[in-house]
């Protein structure tokens, strides 16, 4: 039987990923926003990878890093590129606070 959980976000029923067990269904992730309200996109630099975000309102302005933090329903989330491609977004909490928050660009603080 396969695994799933509810959106932390917004409470729809997606698949769990063992990586992810509490991640953002893709709308909420969708979603995300910094501090002001201001939306983002985020996506893989290429086929092989790599992870960029931008303002949605700035299409040329794609930025090159390790992840955001940015806002999801109100709340912190940290946004990353997925083990073997795709964007995950995930509640911002002391367990995933570490090296990948660490490294990532706050947009949300």
């Amino acid at each position: 039987m396969d695994s799933t959980h509810f959106c932390p976000g917004c409470a729809v029923e997606v698949a769990t990923r063992a990586r992810y067990p509490w991640a953002f269904c893709t709308d909420c992730v969708e979603s995300a926003v910094d501090r002001n309200g201001r939306a983002i996109e985020c996506t893989n630099v290429s086929l092989s990878g790599g992870f960029q975000w931008r303002f949605r309102d700035s299409p040329d302005d794609w930025q090159v890093c390790h992840g955001v933090i940015a806002g999801i329903r109100g709340g912190p989330a940290l946004l990353t590129e997925a083990y073997m491609g795709s964007i995950v977004g995930q509640p911002l909490t002391r367990s995933n606070a570490g090296p990948s928050a660490e490294n990532a660009i706050d947009l949300w603080s």
